[in-house]
């Protein structure tokens, strides 16, 4: 299939992550090298509503792979280099144990990964995924992304892991999240497969299928060691942040009385 490439433009603002007044550069969300280079569908709430409720709606476009005006050139830069390949190397990994495996949750699946270094992509890839001001709300985790070697990731942040084999994808910024009789949760969001990430910030995990690999910290940048992970295998349905409810349970639930979102 052939595929344009992506048509880079010249935008000024504010870098997600160093906040640097800058020329921001496009930052693919994933990296482009992780299977992030086909054309993108993307909704708002409202369209989204529309299409599953068969109505006319629209649809939003990009060739060339998800992402945006995000990063200046440095940050762009320097993170690629530092993080980008060992982040890659794990989606391939991924890619390759959903197309053997059967699903089955009962199951920890091995990697050969560099830890800190796909902790520190994931997190810039939330940097992206939010505005500017995040990064002036969350210096700690600017700090630890731009400090290669640095291991300190704060413990009020919590970052959580889930397979992914849809054909669908998830982004989103900082929300909270109320489920009545398990609190407040306040996270963010990005599901491209063959992952999902979770960001969360001061909560707990709200869904216990969520792996929490906040533990690559520990190890130091040049560390390739092996892993087994017990990472669920979750679904893709509806816009909403953290909400892995398959068709059958959405459609159920919507209709039943005093049905509503997550």
């Amino acid at each position: 299939m052939l595929q344009r490439t992506v048509r880079h433009r010249r935008v000024e603002g504010t870098c997600h992550l160093c906040g640097r007044q800058a020329e921001l550069t496009f930052e693919h969300v994933p990296p482009r090298a992780a299977f992030n280079t086909g054309r993108v569908r993307s909704y708002d709430y409202h369209e989204w509503h529309k299409m599953r409720e068969g109505e006319p709606h629209r649809v939003k476009l990009r060739q060339g792979g998800a992402g945006g005006y995000t990063l200046c050139a440095a940050c762009n830069n320097n993170t690629g280099g530092w993080y980008g390949s060992a982040f890659v190397e794990w989606c391939y990994q991924g890619v390759i144990i959903l197309r053997q495996l059967a699903g089955d949750p009962g199951l920890t699946y091995p990697f050969h990964i560099f830890p800190l270094r796909v902790l520190k992509q994931v997190v810039t890839m939330f940097f992206s995924v939010n505005g500017p001001r995040f990064g002036a709300a969350n210096s700690a985790l600017r700090d630890f992304v731009l400090s290669p070697e640095s291991k300190g990731l704060p413990d009020c942040y919590g970052v959580l892991v889930h397979f992914s084999k849809d054909t669908r994808s998830r982004q989103s910024g900082v929300s909270a999240m109320l489920r009545l009789g398990s609190g407040t949760f306040v996270l963010s969001e990005i599901v491209f497969p063959p992952f999902g990430y979770l960001l969360t910030i001061g909560s707990q995990s709200p869904d216990r299928r969520l792996v929490d690999v906040s533990f690559f910290r520990r190890f130091g940048l040049n560390e390739h060691v092996d892993l087994h992970l017990p990472l669920h295998v979750l679904p893709v349905t509806t816009i909403f942040p953290a909400d892995y409810r398959t068709e059958a349970e959405v459609e159920r639930e919507a209709r039943s009385p005093g049905a509503g979102s997550p």
